[in-house]
């Protein structure tokens, strides 16, 4: 990839920050996402990478009505839900901002960012109102000093509040899925494309898209056997704005 331009002009936490916290602001201020992953060789590790939205579909998760099957279903999907939660989605997030401790001139200033995410169908799938309510956001960041970051903050707030928007969960059989002639275990950061004849939108139709996966929960009982929790969102919905240079 090329090397990026922008200039990580605060590398130094305060007195009482915690290290993911800052960590976390400064890679997404360049655009990118962290995470925590298993490693085969070190156990846990920490990825710093952008959201695989522009990837093919590795997986397949299904869970189609039979026709004529009396209400029967067929795929691998044992279980699976979609839920959306409007409470910490904002139609608008307003963020004000000052200059840097011992600039020779002060000022004030705020930037408001619209939620455009939360007026897409294709997003809402017609189960939220249209207009939504007014649902206003108001932040005060130390860490910006222009209106541009400022802006940004705002943009990165919503972001943050519509990958929790809209989620999918379901349950699966196995571990992994045959991929290409060879079993692929499921990962964080992957496309799967999922069917779901259960999850109606507002206009009664199945659940069928392309989901980035975000969540992983390997399990193994008697009872139940191998399955595999995955946890999904659309793809884009945590796509972020670098600061431009």
């Amino acid at each position: 990839r090329t090397r990026r331009t922008q200039v990580v002009d605060i590398a130094h936490p305060r007195p009482g920050e915690r290290v993911w916290p800052f960590v976390q602001g400064m890679v997404q201020r360049v655009g990118y996402r962290m995470w925590v992953a298993p490693d085969a060789e070190r156990g846990i590790a920490v990825v710093v990478d952008t959201p695989n939205d522009n990837g093919t579909p590795s997986y397949v998760l299904l869970r189609r009505e039979v026709a004529n099957g009396g209400g029967e279903y067929e795929g691998n999907i044992l279980s699976g839900g979609e839920t959306i939660n409007t409470r910490a989605a904002p139609t608008e997030v307003t963020v004000f901002s000052g200059t840097a401790r011992g600039s020779q001139v002060s000022a004030r200033t705020r930037a408001t960012t619209a939620n455009a995410a939360i007026l897409d169908p294709l997003i809402t799938r017609g189960l939220v109102l249209d207009p939504p309510p007014t649902q206003p956001r108001y932040l005060r960041s130390p860490r910006s000093r222009t209106p541009q970051r400022a802006a940004q903050d705002g943009a990165n707030t919503i972001l943050d509040a519509m990958a929790s928007f809209r989620v999918y969960e379901c349950a699966v059989r196995g571990h992994g899925q045959t991929v290409d002639g060879a079993r692929r275990l499921y990962a964080l950061n992957t496309i799967a494309r999922v069917r779901d004849d259960v999850c109606l939108d507002g206009q009664g139709r199945p659940l069928d898209e392309d989901m980035l996966i975000t969540g992983i929960r390997f399990r193994r009982s008697r009872e139940a056997g191998t399955t595999t929790t995955l946890t999904l969102v659309p793809r884009g919905a945590l796509a972020l704005t670098p600061t431009e240079t």
